[in-house]
């Protein structure tokens, strides 16, 4: 019985601490980057008329490394996605997905980041989560 107890207490903490994961780890950690993305997509969300960025920036981590796209056989930008956490205006937690790209300069440096794209995701995360998680912006 000692031993049933013991495994059923083991199986809820382990449940506990992945309840309290209420988003995944960044795939990519260079904090000056994230920390210029958070910026980028925190503008975003407040010049844009778009439903998708309607709300609150509160975190985001990147899904993916960067893919390069070629033209001609030549690299002509670069691409990131990323996983938002927002609040909508209801105050509920949502996820979308932002691609973040940058374009390859005549010099052969990369551009400023910029918002491509933004789209719904699936998931409806924890709020109070999410707040108490470090993100990469700093007011």
């Amino acid at each position: 019985m000692k031993k049933i107890l013991f495994t059923l207490f083991l199986a809820m903490a382990a449940f506990a601490v992945k309840a309290q994961d209420c988003m995944p780890e960044s795939v990519y950690a260079d904090s000056v980057f994230n920390t210029q993305v958070a910026k980028i997509i925190k503008t975003k969300f407040s010049t844009s008329n778009s439903p998708v960025f309607a709300g609150k920036y509160l975190r985001h981590v990147a899904k993916t490394q960067f893919e390069e796209k070629k033209k001609g056989g030549k690299v002509v930008s670069r691409q990131m996605l990323f996983l938002v956490a927002k609040r909508n205006e209801k105050g509920e937690c949502k996820f979308i997905n932002v691609m973040i790209q940058q374009d390859m300069q005549a010099d052969g440096t990369w551009g400023k980041p910029y918002v491509d794209a933004g789209t719904p995701a699936a998931g409806s995360p924890d709020c109070a989560c999410i707040e108490k998680m470090k993100d990469w912006y700093r007011p």
